[in-house]
């Protein structure tokens, strides 16, 4: 019960549901004992124009150009919503950074698969080698979308950003650069990490009368 008070008052309620489904779905995954690679052949098998054309877009969601996008958005409404964003992404990429190259460091499907069948990558992009565990492109989307949720507040956008994070995510796998697993746990850590820092933040921090706390480019032109 006191769980899901802290979920109401997070203001994302739908996206988090959404989230436990997939992992709770999800985890039949590992429970049927599928093979780490199986989806990875599954998809390789079902290629096709249409779905090279979702997923190599839908990949782009995790990466600089619509990070700096969004930015530029949260500062447009309020400084405070993207420092706050900001600070997400700083923890996220330490963290990822920290568990791939320093604690798992492990290698990508190409180089599983290598001794069995020659991938190749989608249109010709580059298929990485090495450190896969955790994805970081899972963890940034779900961080980011998550964050973005509790923000909005609205259940329709929620559910928006649940499926933009959950397609990036897919897109990882279809794009033979991450194991299901890799995907899986992505997810679990980027929401956890928007959920705890929002947490020990507190709204006093979101709702700061700071000057540049505080400050709305949005406002000030309104005013002008």
């Amino acid at each position: 019960m006191n769980i899901y008070k802290h979920i109401q008052q997070l203001g994302a309620t739908t996206f988090l549901l959404l989230s436990l489904c997939f992992l709770l779905i999800g985890s039949s995954y590992f429970i049927l004992g599928y093979k780490r690679v199986d989806m990875n052949l599954f998809f390789y098998c079902y290629r096709n124009p249409y779905l090279n054309m979702l997923f190599l877009n839908a990949t782009k969601l995790a990466e600089a150009s619509v990070t700096i996008f969004i930015l530029l958005v949260l500062f447009y409404y309020r400084n405070v919503y993207a420092i706050t964003y900001l600070l997400i992404i700083l923890v996220v990429t330490i963290l990822v950074f920290i568990l791939k190259h320093h604690v798992f460091g492990y290698v990508r499907p190409v180089v599983y698969l290598q001794d069995h069948l020659e991938i190749r990558g989608v249109n010709n992009l580059p298929l990485l080698q090495n450190f896969s565990f955790p994805s970081g492109h899972t963890t940034f989307i779900f961080a980011g979308m998550c964050y973005l949720s509790i923000l909005v507040k609205k259940n329709w956008m929620q559910v928006i950003f649940f499926v933009l994070a959950i397609l990036c995510a897919f897109s990882r796998v279809y794009l033979c650069q991450h194991f299901y697993i890799d995907i899986y746990v992505g997810a679990l850590l980027g929401t956890m990490i928007t959920c705890l820092m929002m947490f020990f933040l507190k709204e006093k921090w979101m709702q700061s009368t700071h000057p540049i706390l505080s400050f709305s480019l949005k406002k000030y032109v309104e005013s002008l």
